[in-house]
């Protein structure tokens, strides 16, 4: 029998940087995690999972020790959006940042978090170990393995991903809705320099954005696009995928090829209607997930271990595990959660609907914001992580 005082269930990013965030303050912590090899290497040049990690996020790895171990990173300095006759770029000059974000492959970020949690006498990994069964007991979790091993954790943390084993054994019911569209990405290579800019283009049903990679020619690109669409796109011979890609991108890095495989994954809301039960915390995708238009989905996920960290260590007269503890996490970050689902399900509705008056007004819209400085400069600040209701692990000076 293993007894811990932390049981984080899932080592993906949100689950390691919340154990980066405890390790040495005298808790002993377990990572478990189903995957036997935590943090493969692509098998292309570029991994397709990438994130678009704001100045919220960077600050918080770094504040856990983990951005000097990231081995690549690619920083973007504009950001460029448009429909048609509307238009909107952004600049990192105007606020004064030496980029706006990183768009980053997930192993890279895995990596560097593994390393900075490998030399930690408090923290060890269980790996290839999937959970089989959860039990409340005596202001303790008893957590079953699939292979008959038991731990006790006096708080456990389900950061194990959108379907999440640790929410479904708590019992902790979840509002989902689809969003009728299915993401699909892959690794392309342009024809003109992405120069350190990335690009997101409205074509009615669909969104295609190109987030540029650490190659000067190379971007991943997420392209959201109603499901038969997306079935349709995985079809195609490469040479007609690359033609048709150049073209809805309007030639705006010229031809465009595939250099790595095409995958494509349907896009849900989901939110738990409670993040906390006593002695047990939902964190990152196990909490919420939210369509990547503004690509957040990380970005959340993080503060979520931030902001948990931040009240567990503020709270360590009182026990490990505390409800009402937890339930200052809760309203903490389902209220900017829930803020930024509904920015999102706005932006959706507004540039998915082909009503032509509602396309007029937001091309309009689009073009008359690109000329207002103020405006640009709020809706990037909150979107880098500059304002809001931060933890202090994301206000580290930079």
């Amino acid at each position: 029998m293993q007894i811990v005082d932390l049981a984080v269930i899932g080592a993906g990013a949100v689950g390691m940087t919340f154990a980066a965030a405890m390790r040495d303050k005298g808790f002993k912590i377990a990572i478990l995690d189903d995957k036997a090899n935590l943090c493969p290497p692509p098998q292309t040049a570029f991994d397709s999972r990438v994130f678009a990690l704001t100045r919220a996020s960077e600050r918080i790895f770094e504040s856990v020790g983990a951005w000097e171990f990231f081995e690549r990173n690619s920083p973007f300095q504009s950001m460029e959006v448009w429909e048609n006759d509307g238009h909107i770029q952004f600049f990192c000059d105007e606020l004064g940042e030496p980029n706006l974000g990183y768009i980053t492959e997930l192993w890279v970020i895995l990596r560097a978090l593994a390393q900075t949690l490998q030399t930690s006498s408090d923290i060890k990994f269980f790996t290839n170990s999937k959970i089989a069964a959860l039990k409340f007991q005596q202001n303790q979790y008893l957590i079953t393995l699939d292979n008959g091993e038991e731990l006790t954790a006096n708080l456990v943390i389900g950061a194990d991903g959108a379907n999440s084993k640790v929410r479904e054994l708590a019992g902790i019911s979840l509002n989902s809705k689809e969003y009728h569209h299915h993401a699909l990405v892959a690794t392309v290579q342009t024809e003109l320099p992405h120069q350190m800019t990335a690009r997101q283009r409205f074509l009615g049903s669909s969104i295609l954005a190109f987030l540029p990679l650490s190659e000067s020619n190379s971007c991943s690109i997420v392209w959201s696009v109603p499901p038969t669409q997306a079935e349709e796109l995985l079809n195609l011979s490469i040479e007609e995928f690359n033609q048709l890609l150049s073209t809805s991108f309007a030639h705006k890095l010229g031809e465009v090829s595939l250099i790595s495989e095409r995958f494509s994954f349907p896009l849900i809301k989901r939110h738990s209607m409670h993040y906390v039960k006593p002695h047990l915390a939902l964190m990152g995708d196990a909490a919420h997930t939210i369509h990547p238009l503004a690509g957040q989905g990380m970005n959340l996920g993080l503060l979520d271990a931030a902001s948990l960290a931040e009240l567990l260590l503020q709270n360590r007269n009182r026990p490990l595990g505390d409800f009402q503890t937890l339930r200052r996490y809760e309203r903490w970050r389902k209220t900017e959660t829930s803020t930024m689902m509904t920015a999102m399900d706005g932006f959706r509705y507004l540039f998915g609907n082909d009503f032509l008056p509602l396309k007029t007004v937001r091309n309009w819209g689009l073009n008359l914001s690109n000329q207002n400085a103020f405006f640009k400069r709020v809706v990037m600040s909150h979107a880098m992580g500059l304002t809001g209701n931060l933890p202090i692990l994301s206000r580290l000076s930079y």
